[in-house]
């Protein structure tokens, strides 16, 4: 299984500009903050995270053998959603239960299954709605996070050594789906971005390569 795993935090409370309430960076806690007694914390804690999404995505080559090491990293890491890319997984089933606890979602669209992509919600994250395969490299979920409405994209790019065809097919696909409002697209795209982020601060991290 591939070690790329990637993971951001979303919160429906969180308005900064250009950000759409997904940050990887932690909060500051306001000078002069109020005390709050440990039964009050609790309960504010419980409030907030209600509000909050944990997302990863990570290329595991293959699903195959690899559904029990995914559900062990996604507790470990206390991830609610993560996004897969090469599942190469053969099969026509939607919907599929990992230890009762998550919900598998994927759909192989080619007898190879070369590529393919998937989604793993945990049954907390309720509800995710309009769960669609746009193609074997994109798939959508609508997802309700306290009073925001958004839709995450998982994506497969086309890699090295790909046709120039399938290259624009996908880049006109992936358009296609970014023509509303409250968008995260995450997954492989199998680009090198470079190491300098002036301007992309709020969406480029700070270990680019190439």
């Amino acid at each position: 299984m591939s070690l790329g795993l990637k993971i951001a935090n979303v919160d429906s409370t969180s308005r900064s500009p250009g950000t759409n309430g997904i940050s990887s960076q932690p909060e500051e806690k306001p000078r002069n903050a109020r005390r709050y007694t440990k039964q009050e914390q609790e309960t504010r804690t419980q409030q907030r995270d209600k509000n909050k999404l944990r997302v990863g995505t990570l290329n595991v080559i293959t699903l195959t053998g690899n559904t029990e090491e995914i559900v062990d990293m996604m507790e470990r890491t206390k991830i609610h959603n993560l996004g897969l890319s090469e599942t190469k997984w053969k099969g026509k089933k939607l919907l599929k239960l990992l230890r009762g606890e998550y919900k598998l979602f994927w759909q192989d669209h080619n007898k190879e299954a070369k590529n393919e992509v998937g989604f793993v919600f945990h049954k907390d994250i309720d509800p995710v709605t309009d769960v669609s395969f746009v193609s074997e490299r994109i798939i959508r979920a609508r997802v309700n996070l306290g009073k925001t409405s958004f839709t995450i994209l998982q994506v497969y790019a086309p890699q090295q050594g790909c046709s120039e065809e399938e290259k624009t097919k996908f880049l006109e696909e992936l358009e296609d789906q970014v023509r509303e409002d409250n968008i995260m697209i995450i997954g492989d795209l199998n680009a090198q971005i470079g190491t300098d982020r002036n301007g992309y601060e709020g969406v480029t991290g700070p270990f680019g390569y190439g």
